[in-house]
């Protein structure tokens, strides 16, 4: 993932081979937010996740401007 320089987030860009993400985030995609933490660059997107203590809720925008909520 890289951080897009037109919206707010992270741009999909590859998703590791057997991710549980892969069925739900598709190239081009958007991370937006991370358990309602607003993604500005991967780092951000690291910290979050390594932190967590439970379930991640990613928030993602579609290529066609829709959003959706993922939990893993």
């Amino acid at each position: 993932m890289v951080s897009t320089g037109q919206k707010e987030g992270i741009s999909v860009v590859r998703l590791a081979p057997n991710s549980p993400l892969s069925q739900y985030i598709k190239m081009g995609d958007v991370v937006t937010k991370v358990n309602g933490h607003s993604i500005r660059n991967p780092d951000d997107l690291t910290r979050i996740i390594m932190f967590s203590d439970s379930k991640v809720v990613f928030e993602i925008e579609s290529n066609d401007k829709s959003r959706k909520l993922i939990t893993i």
